[in-house]
């Protein structure tokens, strides 16, 4: 019995010196973990400001871009305007050329009446003076 009991003894020795060795272990990874978590808090927050940086760059940058696209539409807009003004005056000379051909054609119509009706009493005349 005496054996058994050293051999009790001794296994539980055994598995003493087991649980001393395991409860060092999870000591020593719950340091490990405390650490990690400890350089994980300031990664964390130096890759926030990182982002932020990063963010406030994109957004200007995409501020300047619409800023350069507004000032080209702008100018193209200047532009078009430009030319429907040019059209436009180029219209408003035709319109009136074509009323002042108007009127001259009138106004010929009128002569050439005018002539038509002089003609005719020189023809009346003239056969009057025949007869």
């Amino acid at each position: 019995m005496t054996k058994l009991l050293n051999a009790g003894k001794e296994q539980a020795e055994a598995y003493d010196l087991r649980l001393t060795k395991a409860q060092s272990q999870v000591q020593t990874l719950e340091k490990e973990n405390a650490k990690i978590e400890a350089e994980i808090d300031p990664l964390r927050v130096a890759g926030l400001k990182e982002l932020k940086v990063i963010a406030e760059a994109s957004g200007k940058h995409l501020k300047v871009l619409a800023a350069g696209e507004i000032k080209e539409a702008r100018v193209l807009g200047r532009e078009v305007m430009t030319e429907f003004a040019n059209y436009f005056a180029q219209a408003d000379q035709l319109i009136e050329k074509v009323f002042q051909l108007g009127k001259k054609w009138k106004e010929m119509e009128k002569k050439l009446e005018k002539h038509g009706e002089a003609k005719d009493t020189f023809q009346a005349v003239a056969i009057e003076a025949q007869k």
